[in-house]
Formats: structure tokens, sequence, C-alpha cells
């Protein structure tokens, strides 16, 4: 009953564009594979003077740091990739 909640999950898609992240779940969704997608801020990095985050500093104003993730089943990973190769800009590990 349970199995499906505790499989190994896999990082199929990680970006910082939040319009294409929202494309890579509906061509998930369409497909019919279940998945896992939220966001995070990146950390800076610890150490002296870490309480000055140089991401705020850009030539162009801040530098977004939201990070864009979505898991699925490690039995579904292939499937998932397919199904996004191609369609969106980017699937790029960190």
């Amino acid at each position: 009953m349970f199995e499906k909640l505790f499989q190994k999950k896999a990082l199929v898609y990680n970006s910082k564009d939040e319009a294409d992240w929202q494309n890579a779940q509906t061509l998930l969704t369409s497909a019919a594979i279940r998945f896992k997608a939220w966001h995070s801020e990146e950390l800076p990095v610890g150490g002296c003077g870490s309480k000055i985050d140089v991401r705020k500093l850009g030539a162009k104003g801040p530098i977004p740091k939201e990070l864009y993730k979505i898991e699925v089943n490690a039995g579904e990973k292939e499937k998932a990739e397919a199904v996004l190769a191609g369609a969106v800009k980017a699937i790029r590990y960190l």
C-alpha cells in the first residue's frame, strides 16, 4: 500500500527559470508521471563575512536565488527525462 510513497526519488529537473519549471510540471502531468516539485532559495556560502550576500550586489540588480526542482520515482526517471527532453530549456544538475 505504501510502496510508492517510500520509493527512491531521482532529480530530473533543476533550474532557475520559473516559467520553464511550470511548463515541465504540465508536461509530466499530461504524461501521467507522478512527481514532487518544489522551489527553494540557494544558500550563501558560510564563513567570515557570510552576512553579506554578494548576490544582492549584481551589476544589473539582485541576482535571482530561487532554485526550481522536480523529482520523480527512480523507476520513472528515464520516462520523465524523455518527456522533458527538447521541451524545456534545460535539465541541469547543480
